[in-house]
């Protein structure tokens, strides 16, 4: 396909996710909303897995702790711009937690090292009872307002935003091409002044950031969480 039909398809095919709301049931309109949060998922993943070779089963422990710091601090009354930053902060600070051992490993000891970490995350929100509410489930989480059709047009935006962003990044940035020197051949990355460690770890937090900004948007857009939904099996269904 040529670059111009490229582009009268992208363009097509936004044009049709702009006009959904207009065709659609509530039903399918919800659908659609939350595949475009769980789209960030998709994006946390390829930034880590896509770009730099780093192959996570821990997402759905980064999509749980940003949900539930969101969830808890909003129904404790917390500002919602302060719970919004709270929510992204904390699986950011993890990422660069678990990325710190786990930037060393590679191959199956790297998935196995992620699995750890996302069963402990699944088992804290399951028996933290007194924070969580445990398998009862988190409920009472304000509402920010906006009617589902909205919500859409917001996700939307923000899904297409980060795309556009991501895309930019892998093709026309230095750090892009960092991480995928990483990606085929980490040993001549190195040789060639790459800092391999550093770029793995950039990769294990900016995925972490984009797995928690997916966790906020779920719990404002749910507003009931339980830990059913961040399971480790959830993160298999993200590589799906």
């Amino acid at each position: 396909m040529s670059k111009t039909g490229l582009w009268i398809l992208r363009f097509v095919c936004v044009a049709l996710m702009v006009a959904l709301p207009l065709v659609v049931g509530p039903f399918w309109l919800n659908m659609m909303a939350l595949a475009l949060i769980y789209s960030l998922v998709v994006f946390s993943i390829n930034m880590l897995t896509g770009f730099a070779g780093l192959l996570s089963f821990g997402q759905a422990g980064f999509v749980g702790a940003g949900a539930y710091t969101y969830g808890v601090l909003n129904i404790a009354g917390v500002p919602i711009y302060l719970c919004i930053l709270a929510g992204i902060a904390l699986p950011t600070f993890l990422g660069l937690l678990l990325g710190l051992p786990a930037a060393r490993l590679k191959g199956h000891y790297l998935a196995i090292g992620t699995l750890g970490f996302g069963v402990l995350a699944a088992q804290l929100l399951n028996n933290m009872v007194d924070i969580t509410r445990g398998p009862m489930g988190l409920l009472g989480i304000r509402s920010i307002g906006l009617d589902r059709t909205s919500w859409y047009y917001v996700l939307l935006v923000i899904s297409l935003g980060l795309m556009a962003g991501l895309n930019v990044l892998e093709r026309r940035t230095f750090l892009g091409v960092m991480l995928k020197s990483v990606k085929y051949d980490e040993v001549s990355a190195g040789a060639c002044g790459v800092a391999t460690f550093g770029v793995k770890l950039l990769a294990f937090c900016c995925s972490a950031f984009l797995a928690g900004l997916c966790g906020v948007l779920l719990a404002a857009y749910m507003r009931f969480l339980t830990p059913d939904l961040f399971l480790p099996t959830e993160s298999f269904r993200y590589l799906m």
